[in-house]
C-alpha cells in the first residue's frame, strides 16, 4: 500500500524489482494487451515505463518501447483507465544546439527516438478521442541506485578489467543533461497531483556533463589515477547517439517541482551505489 493505495508493478523480469516497493508483481509480455487485461481491473492510474532499456540495440526499440504503448492503451480503453503518465525522452528532440521547449519539433535520429514519438502521438491520440488524461515526461539521462545500463555503468565494468586504460566511445566531449531517479520520481508525484487532460514536460537538471567528466568522476571515487582515455575521432559515440542537447524545464518548474541532484551530484550518487564500488 502505498498513500492508501495499492501497488501493482508489471514486468518481464519483476523479481529484480521486487524488494522496491511493497507492491503486487506480476510477470508479464507488456506488449501484448491479453496479458494486460488480467491486471488493469480496477486501476486507477497508470505508470508507463516500459521501454528498450538500451538504446544501441535498434532491434528492440518497435517491440520494448512502442508496442508496450499500444499494448497499454488498448488494455486501459478496454477497461476505462483513464489516468496515464508516460516516461518519454530527449531522444524525441534530434540533435540541435539550443535550449528545447516542449513545443519544438521532434526530429529524432535514433529508433529508440522515433519509438518515444510514434508513442506520444498514440497517446495524444488517445486523449483526443476518448476521456484519458495523459501526462508526457521527456527525461533527460536518468541515473540513480541500481541501474544496470548508461556510460556510468560502462565506465566502471571496463576499469574494473583494466585499471589503467579507458575506451570511450566518440570524443569524449558529447555533452549531455542527467537527472536523479528521485527527481523524476518527484515529477512524477507533481504531475499526478495536477491531472491534466494532456500535458507533456521536460524533466532534468538542467546542468550538463562531458563523456570526459564522468569518466573524472568514476576514477576519483574509484581511487584511480593516471588513466589513459582512449577515445575516437567522431563526435557521436554510436549511431543514433545525440552528442549533445540541452532541455528548458521552465515549465515543469511553473509547477513548483526543482531538483535536487544536479548532474554532478547525481552522477556522483549514482556509482557510490554501485554494488561494484561498495
Amino acid at each position: 500500500m502505498h498513500s492508501g493505495h495499492e501497488i501493482v508493478i508489471a514486468d518481464r523480469e519483476p523479481a529484480k524489482l521486487s524488494n522496491a516497493l511493497a507492491a503486487k508483481y506480476f510477470s508479464i509480455n507488456i506488449s501484448c494487451p491479453e496479458d494486460l487485461d488480467g491486471l488493469m481491473q480496477d486501476i486507477d492510474l497508470v505508470y508507463h515505463l516500459a521501454s528498450n532499456s538500451d538504446v544501441r540495440n535498434k532491434g528492440a526499440d518497435e517491440r520494448d518501447t512502442f508496442r508496450t504503448t499500444q499494448a497499454v492503451l488498448e488494455s486501459m480503453r478496454k477497461y476505462h483507465v483513464k489516468r496515464l503518465v508516460f516516461t518519454s525522452s530527449s531522444t524525441v528532440y534530434g540533435i540541435g544546439d539550443i535550449t528545447w521547449s516542449e513545443n519544438h519539433p521532434l526530429k529524432p535520429i535514433s529508433e529508440y527516438g522515433k519509438a518515444k514519438k510514434m508513442s506520444e502521438n498514440l497517446i495524444k491520440s488517445e486523449c483526443i478521442k476518448r476521456d484519458l488524461n495523459a501526462v508526457i515526461l521527456r527525461l533527460a539521462n536518468v541515473v540513480g541506485e541500481g541501474q544496470t545500463r548508461g556510460v556510468a555503468v560502462d565506465f566502471i565494468r571496463k576499469l574494473q578489467q583494466d585499471p589503467t586504460s579507458l575506451k570511450i566511445m566518440g570524443n569524449g566531449k558529447q555533452t549531455k543533461e542527467y537527472v536523479h531517479i528521485f527527481d523524476v520520481l518527484s515529477a512524477m508525484r507533481v504531475v499526478t497531483e495536477i491531472n491534466p487532460s494532456f500535458e507533456i514536460y521536460n524533466v532534468s537538471s538542467s546542468t550538463s556533463l562531458s563523456v570526459i567528466e564522468i569518466a573524472d568522476i568514476i576514477c576519483n571515487e574509484m581511487g584511480l589515477e593516471n588513466v589513459e582515455y582512449i577515445c575516437e575521432d567522431k563526435e557521436s559515440g554510436w549511431e543514433g547517439d545525440v552528442p549533445r542537447y540541452s532541455l528548458d524545464t521552465s515549465k515543469l518548474k511553473s509547477t513548483g517541482w526543482t531538483y535536487q541532484y544536479d548532474s554532478i551530484s547525481a552522477i556522483k550518487s549514482a556509482v557510490s551505489h554501485f554494488n561494484h564500488l561498495k
